[in-house]
């Protein structure tokens, strides 16, 4: 591990609270374990994120094939993504967007060992100014706490389902129309990582809603990748 970096390998190993649970003070991301389409949100809120010139986030920092029972990432559309470029629940670009040096969003259909059917995973990584990154950590709760969002017009709601000093875990609600209506959950986790935050959402699939078992099995993984920006 490179010496910039302020989450320690120990801390990528160390479990939360149980998913579901009610929201729980912690500092560390969910342990690692041993061993899209109609039904994704629709989009609106924060503008699209753009990646800029100069600094770049290698393609080594994101998940890779591997990581994902062989799915491959391919480059995501940062308008269709937008919410979660970082997340963001309001109607307007978080103030911390211009301490933003490069990002990379990558998405992939995703399917395990007997999957009736796939589900979007989205892993978004961007690096901010030195000593920022916490910054962009409390702009991404406090939007949440500020922009809640209502049932009326199909908007999403945000929930915070867990958090703690480097990480947060959230749950966007939205009801959509897939042939009838359907209530739809998508599942995202965001942590620190030196200079830099890391995202991964389960987006779910079609009608099909995400799954936060999923996302806290791959956030520590996508941590442990974005080390390479440093």
């Amino acid at each position: 591990m490179r010496r910039s970096l302020v989450i320690p390998a120990a801390a990528l190993l160390t479990s939360l609270a149980v998913a579901g649970c009610a929201p729980a003070a912690s500092s560390e991301i969910p342990a690692a374990p041993s061993g899209a389409a109609a039904g994704v949100p629709s989009q609106g809120g924060a503008q699209p994120s753009t990646e800029p010139a100069g600094p770049v986030v290698p393609g080594k920092a994101l998940l890779q094939p591997g990581d994902l029972d062989g799915a491959t990432p391919e480059k995501a559309d940062a308008t269709f993504w937008s919410y979660l470029l970082p997340p963001n629940a309001c109607d307007k670009p978080h103030a911390s967007d211009r301490l933003r040096l490069a990002a990379a969003t990558r998405q992939a259909l995703y399917a395990d060992a007997g999957a009736v059917r796939p589900t979007v995973v989205v892993n978004h990584v961007a690096r901010y100014e030195p000593g920022t990154a916490s910054r962009v950590l409390a702009e991404i709760k406090d939007s949440v706490r500020r922009c809640p969002g209502t049932s009326a017009g199909g908007e999403r709601r945000w929930t915070v389902t867990r958090t703690g000093d480097k990480m947060v875990m959230l749950k966007i609600d939205s009801d959509i129309v897939y042939g009838a209506p359907v209530k739809h959950a998508a599942y995202v986790g965001v942590a620190v990582v030196g200079d830099g935050i890391v995202v991964v959402a389960d987006a779910g699939f079609e009608a099909s809603s995400g799954n936060q078992k999923l996302v806290d099995r791959l956030l520590p993984v996508a941590a442990e990748r974005a080390e390479a920006m440093n």
